[in-house]
């Protein structure tokens, strides 16, 4: 929908490896192996991973990260709201970066935004959805 031909997507987790224990290890390794398997098309998946190593290329090679996502991420894909939005108040704050979120999985794309978003990104949010509504439809037919 972006334009991006195959983009790198990193799947989150509070570590760089997969640990019984932690459910969202398990869970990001399992979407890496479907996108490899060819279950999951038109994208690059890699996970578990953690912020840093997905968007700093030196980190991931310290931590033995040899994967092309790593250190270069289209896409942080995180599997719950309330990362997300921790995740994108820290780049907005501090960045300072433009927002533009959507919810995925609803029977329609769902415009993500907060009462304290500004202008550009609350209308960065209402574009997304309307650009993946917009290309659901097309692939739909």
């Amino acid at each position: 929908t972006l334009g991006y031909e195959k983009p790198r997507v990193a799947v989150s987790a509070p570590i760089d490896y997969i640990h019984p224990k932690m459910p969202a290890t398990t869970e990001a390794a399992q979407l890496a192996a479907m996108s490899k398997n060819g279950e999951i098309e038109n994208c690059e998946i890699y996970g578990p991973i953690t912020f840093e190593a997905a968007t700093n290329r030196e980190i991931a090679m310290k931590r033995g990260i040899k994967n092309y996502v790593a250190g270069d991420a289209d896409i942080f894909l995180v599997d719950s709201i309330e990362e997300c939005n921790i995740i994108s108040k820290v780049l907005i704050l501090f960045s300072p970066a433009a927002f533009a979120g959507v919810i995925v999985g609803a029977k329609v794309p769902v415009s993500l935004v907060s009462r304290t978003d500004t202008a550009f990104n609350k209308l960065a949010s209402i574009s997304l959805a309307c650009l993946l509504s917009h290309h659901l439809k097309r692939v739909k037919k």
